[in-house]
């Protein structure tokens, strides 16, 4: 398929709401597993054709349309998270996910609207929605940690697996192997200081979170996000966290004190948050 969403949006609109769709495709893991079964100069050749022209050409801007003219718009090295992300942003749910050899089936179903989206992430610098202060939407810089399309998948990957007691996903398949890494050594959050230039965040605060997320908190907590604007270094949780509830309550007392006295707060959370990253709290 060369574009593979206008496949899909085509699919929506011929479509009965409740209807099926039925699609194939391989697994960049199965491409990889293939690449690397081979022996000598072949590997080196197919992994670095492999790494450079197809997974990074197309997303970088200027390269990405010396991809799409050499290789015809075909055969496109694909995760799952961009296939289940790329169907969700068309209007359809991934329902049931069959493997046979080396092709994955996914059944999808037509079950709400399209998203309005204009940009999904791509490129390696990616701008994400994410809520401020008084409800207002911004968007916030970051590294890209996830695979495509992955900022659609949020509320299916809630329903699949609990959060953790650091407040992420148990198995979130949506981070790349790389993406690991940036998050271990904050290189994703680096990008975000440009949004500080901007005055759209502060350098101390609780970060500026996704709508879903935000969703996930108390009615009393968000009353108090609102008044506060969001911020790059916020307090650190690790696995010694034991639920989700405590962490709103550690944000809580950081939001009521910063409402309290702003400069003396932040003054405090930051240096008690500079300690935690320098014993490697995160990387826990």
């Amino acid at each position: 398929i060369k574009d593979i969403n206008n496949y899909f949006s085509k699919a929506y609109k011929v479509i009965n709401i409740g209807g099926y769709l039925i699609i194939g495709y391989k697994d960049l893991d199965d491409v990889e597993a293939e690449i690397n079964a081979k022996k000598g100069l072949l590997k080196f050749i197919k992994n670095t054709k492999y790494y450079i022209f197809d997974r990074a050409f197309p997303k970088i801007p200027v390269f990405n349309r010396v991809h799409s003219i050499l290789s015809n718009n075909k055969n496109k090295v694909i995760s799952k998270t961009e296939v289940w992300g790329r169907l969700i942003y068309n209007g359809f749910d991934v329902k049931r996910e069959v493997k046979e050899d080396d092709v994955t089936y996914l059944i999808a179903q037509k079950d709400r609207t399209p998203s309005e989206n204009p940009n999904p992430s791509y490129s390696p610098l990616i701008r994400l929605n994410r809520v401020s202060l008084y409800g207002n939407l911004i968007k916030i810089y970051k590294v890209r940690s996830m695979y495509p399309y992955s900022e659609f998948l949020q509320e299916k990957v809630y329903e699949m697996n609990s959060l953790t007691s650091t407040g992420k996903f148990s198995e979130d398949f949506r981070i790349t192997k790389l993406g690991k890494i940036y998050r271990k050594y904050w290189i994703d959050e680096l990008p975000q200081f440009l949004d500080w230039f901007r005055g759209s965040i502060k350098l101390v605060g609780i970060r500026a979170m996704s709508q879903h997320f935000f969703s996930l908190y108390s009615k009393e907590y968000q009353e108090l996000f609102y008044q506060v604007k969001p911020g790059i270094i916020s307090p650190i949780f690790d696995e010694e966290t034991d639920s989700f509830e405590t962490i709103q309550k550690i944000e809580k007392e950081y939001l009521e004190k910063y409402l309290k006295n702003p400069i003396k707060t932040d003054i405090e959370y930051f240096f008690i948050t500079l300690k935690h990253m320098l014993k490697g709290v995160r990387s826990k």
